[in-house]
């Protein structure tokens, strides 16, 4: 019986190293913002959009509010703001668009002549993902540099300034913590530039789920998860002896079940 024990945690510690590494990328979650995204034509609040890594991991982005600088024409054709803020919540009909597959921020108070579709001066977009995530980078068209500033709500506020002055940027989020499904994220720009000359567009989000929670995962309890924990889980899944630790999908069992987020759990780090 032993014999038959030690087969089984052998061959499956191959097995998940064989997926782990095979499937490397599986579990990143890539939000495009093209012109066929959820987010591409006049959407407010409530707006989703769906990103599924394989058949057991999927994520939601959902748009919780937009806002835009209120600008009025000064009788001579030049709009300036007016000291005001629409917000979506309010009802002042500010949307996403997307242009050139890069999202933008429509403000109606703007004519449609006029307005750029990017993130001009003093707009922004409050989303949130329905799943904990860490954002690995972000991929923007900036024209005429300025700073978009990311909030993350009980977090903190996070400045990238002097983006290119005209292309495709991307920004690594490399090291930031996890962020709680549900948790208000922030995007807005600033530019000194008198007028839009100066806006950006956002291409995309590249995130991964985290999966841990409550020290899940640390399955030899060394303090950290990582390759070094897959032994650990073997023995476990081939004993039959519950440990929470090793319960990765929070069923109250350590079954096969487990492996896939345990899987999920590796190929984050």
């Amino acid at each position: 019986m032993q014999r038959n024990k030690r087969g089984v945690c052998v061959l499956s510690f191959i097995a998940i190293a064989l997926i782990v590494s095979s499937q490397a990328n599986a579990q990143i979650f890539v939000f495009d913002f093209d012109n066929d995204s959820a987010f591409a034509s006049g959407q407010g609040i409530g707006a989703s959009q769906l990103v599924k890594a394989d058949a057991f991991n999927m994520a939601t982005l959902t748009t919780v509010d937009i806002f835009a600088p209120e600008l009025a024409d000064d009788g001579n054709g030049n709009f300036a703001p007016t000291g005001n803020t629409l917000f979506a919540s309010a009802g002042d009909g500010v949307t996403t668009r997307t242009l050139v597959d890069s999202l933008g921020i429509d403000n109606p108070s703007v004519p449609a002549t006029r307005e750029g579709l990017a993130f001009n001066d003093g707009e922004g977009w409050v989303v949130e993902f329905d799943a904990e995530v860490a954002i690995r980078s972000l991929s923007i068209t900036s024209n005429g540099g300025g700073t978009l500033t990311m909030t993350i709500e009980g977090v903190g506020t996070f400045d990238f300034a002097d983006l290119a002055i005209t292309g495709d940027d991307s920004i690594p989020l490399v090291g930031f913590d996890p962020i709680p499904a549900g948790t208000d994220i922030t995007f807005a720009y600033s530019s000194p530039a008198a007028d839009d000359s100066a806006n950006i567009g956002i291409n995309s989000f590249v995130v991964f789920p985290t999966l841990i929670v409550d020290g899940i995962g640390d399955i030899n309890q060394d303090g950290c998860i990582n390759f070094g924990d897959i032994p650990s889980f073997i023995t476990i899944l081939a004993s039959g002896v519950f440990d929470p630790a090793a319960d990765l999908n929070l069923d109250g069992e350590v079954t096969f079940a487990d492996i896939p987020p345990f899987i999920a759990i590796l190929q984050s780090i």
